[in-house]
């Protein structure tokens, strides 16, 4: 599985702001084996998938493939845009990228709401 990671410039840590996030840590990971990272993805800023979507959202994006981003917070927005090219969402507190998705599979992480649920 193909799992892309919201980031900062230190590719430490998940973030926040998926919508307007321009790293990304890339892993394939699979359960009960150890996420490898595969890729640093840095976008531009009109690849953000807020800036994206404000020009076009038919032609490809350097995330297409991917089947899931974790990241610490996304608006309802970014949910359906990425829900619309395929990938799946999930919204958590913890800020480790290895840790994330090992408790991701183990059906352990803390799962959030987006921050406009219900607006």
């Amino acid at each position: 599985m193909k799992i892309a990671i919201s980031s900062n410039k230190s590719l430490a840590h998940i973030t926040g702001h998926a919508g307007k996030a321009s790293h990304f840590l890339v892993f394939q990971a699979e359960p009960n084996q150890e996420p490898q990272l595969v890729e640093q993805v840095t976008l531009p800023k009109d690849m953000t998938f807020h800036e994206y979507y404000a020009n076009t959202s038919t032609a490809p994006h350097p995330l297409d493939g991917t089947e899931l981003i974790i990241t610490t917070s996304a608006g309802a927005n970014f949910q359906q845009k990425v829900t619309a090219r395929g990938i799946r969402l999930v919204i958590t507190d913890e800020t480790d990228p290895v840790t994330a998705i090992k408790r991701f599979f183990a059906g352990t992480l803390t799962l959030l709401e987006s921050h406009d649920k219900g607006r």
